[in-house]
């Protein structure tokens, strides 16, 4: 299973989310919504949230092998609907990265 994830993180306007792999043990867990933990470039990890869940890599040939995996799930109650919606139209009307507005709309 592929989840795209918002990294929490000031990024470039263009970056909307990365796909990432969902372990195995995760996947009956992990639903859309969920504050996950994930590797990053030279970052250890970062927060994110999944914004969907594809049985199939979304991107036209893309190899699973190249795809780093899902660390862990930080909340066990996922954002709701409403929050992600919020971001995306903050992303979009103050035209700013989706990780920046979500880091404003997710309460720590």
């Amino acid at each position: 299973m592929i989840a795209q994830i918002i990294p929490l993180l000031k990024l470039p306007r263009s970056t909307t989310y990365f796909d990432y792999l969902v372990p195995s043990e995760l996947e009956s867990q992990i639903k859309i919504g969920h504050l996950v933990s994930v590797p990053f470039r030279q970052l250890r990890s970062v927060r994110g949230v999944v914004l969907t869940l594809k049985k199939k890599p979304f991107r036209q040939g893309m190899w699973h092998g190249s795809l780093k995996s899902v660390n862990k799930i930080i909340t066990e109650i996922p954002i709701s609907s409403v929050k992600i919606r919020l971001a995306q139209w903050i992303s979009e009307y103050y035209y700013c990265s989706l990780g920046t507005a979500a880091r404003i709309v997710i309460s720590r």
